[in-house]
């Protein structure tokens, strides 16, 4: 469902979600899992920002958005988005299960803990 990425001056990668030309699905159906609930955007801007992080060691910032102008992005940092974790990306880039542990289960899953990185990151509409 990403429709295109683009890195800016190396250290900085924007990424557009939308329904590609001649893509497997419709319209509808990318709204319905994106939109059907607030959650769902929240949870997967930040697991794929945080996934960027640990697998992308020189991206220092990730703005995620929808290809629609009206519709929530957001734009990550990567030091200040370390900060709120309990260990650094480079440990995570090493141990999977503690990735799966504290930032899937632990971050993306927990509303407390996502709203809480979401004060410091809003999202912009």
């Amino acid at each position: 469902m990403i429709r295109e990425f683009e890195i800016v001056d190396g250290k900085a990668l924007d990424v557009t979600y939308g329904v590609k030309e001649n893509a497997g699905y419709t319209e509808e159906q990318f709204d319905a899992y994106w939109f059907d609930q607030k959650e769902t955007i929240e949870k997967t801007y930040l697991y794929n920002a945080l996934a960027l992080f640990i697998l992308v060691d020189n991206v220092e910032q990730v703005t995620l958005k929808m290809n629609s102008n009206d519709k929530s992005s957001v734009t990550f940092q990567r030091k200040e988005l370390e900060k709120k974790l309990p260990h650094s990306f480079k440990e995570y880039q090493d141990d999977a299960a503690l990735w799966q542990k504290e930032l899937v289960d632990g971050v993306v899953k927990s509303k407390e803990k996502r709203q809480d990185v979401y004060n410091k990151f809003p999202m912009q509409n």
